[in-house]
């Protein structure tokens, strides 16, 4: 159980929504994880006010001063990776050992986001004949995260670190499958001391994320999840907000006459079962050569599925596949 249940956090300030009643329930034994409700029209323009205000502040740090806030998030994140990952896995049914993963990803997002902050987001001036061409790099503004449930850390984390380093303020909406999850991340990040407003977070459900992509002063959204919800948030969103949609795939797997049979079947069942095969990019189709390769590929693919150890995600030993996320 990850035990909380504090609601919104807007401004600062932790606050019980006044919208409906909903509930996370562990999908292992249908254990109630977290029970709140969905933010109202009034929340959700409360924080992008905050988020507004905050954003007026933050922006103007040194690059340095803005750095070291993250630095101290991965820093308690390392702190409570056990705590974190027992989280995500009672919450979503990932195996611990999976779960575990997920938070090392969150950890080690923080260098490669700096390098390519600095490699890409360098103001540069070249002399022309005419006079001087300059680039220069802003911020966007008011940035909204929406969280999908598969990875309710790494993948929110992987678009709010960036977007705060270059200057931004986040709305985080997470999936309303994972509120506990993102509740816990919540408090790290005001743990590491990020001043009021910076973040805000706003539960619910994609009606509450509708209502937040349609607000006039959300810049950008950056969304992972499925293709359809993606498609309607580019409908939703006014033209004038930067989106960046990552969305879900039909990744076909093509193995042909492969050396190390055995190799290509882990490869196989890694990539097609791995989260329980919820992953944008698990394997959704498997190609093989109508042969005696592509019929010995199949038998010994078979055997080894027959193996995978399904269960419970605190089970000992661990499984391999834990519960599906309807």
């Amino acid at each position: 159980m990850c035990n909380v249940s504090k609601g919104n956090y807007i401004a600062g300030q932790w606050t019980q929504g006044v919208g409906h009643e909903f509930k996370s329930l562990s999908p292992s034994n249908n254990d109630i994880i977290w029970k709140g409700s969905h933010a109202t029209a009034n929340e959700i323009n409360a924080a992008v006010v905050a988020a507004r205000d905050a954003f007026n502040v933050w922006s103007k740090l040194e690059l340095e001063q803005r750095s070291a806030y993250l630095h101290a998030f991965v820093e308690v994140l390392k702190t409570n990776k056990t705590t974190l990952a027992n989280c995500i896995s009672s919450e979503i049914g990932k195996p611990q050992w999976e779960a575990s993963t997920e938070v090392d990803g969150m950890i080690g997002k923080l260098e490669p986001t700096k390098d390519a902050y600095e490699k890409r987001s360098k103001d540069t001036s070249l002399q022309l004949a005419n006079g001087i061409s300059r680039t220069h790099f802003r911020p966007h503004g008011v940035v909204l995260v929406l969280g999908p449930y598969n990875f309710p850390g790494h993948m929110p984390n992987g678009h709010i670190m960036p977007a705060l380093l270059a200057g931004n303020t986040v709305v985080y909406k997470p999936s309303e499958h994972a509120p506990a999850v993102a509740e816990q991340i919540m408090e790290y990040w005001i743990e590491a001391g990020l001043p009021a407003g910076v973040i805000n977070l706003l539960q619910g459900d994609g009606a509450v994320g509708q209502q937040i992509c349609q607000h006039h002063d959300i810049n950008a959204i950056f969304f992972t999840g499925s293709r359809h919800v993606g498609e309607s948030i580019r409908n939703l969103a006014p033209v004038d907000k930067n989106l960046a949609l990552e969305m879900g795939g039909n990744n076909p797997l093509i193995v042909w006459d492969a050396s190390d049979i055995d190799a290509a079947v882990l490869a196989t069942i890694q990539s097609a079962f791995i989260t329980s095969g919820q992953r944008c990019s698990a394997a959704r189709r498997l190609i093989v050569p109508s042969n005696n390769f592509g019929r010995s590929f199949l038998n010994r693919l078979v055997s080894y599925t027959s193996r995978i150890h399904v269960g419970k995600p605190d089970e000992t030993p661990q499984p391999y596949m834990g519960p599906v996320r309807l």
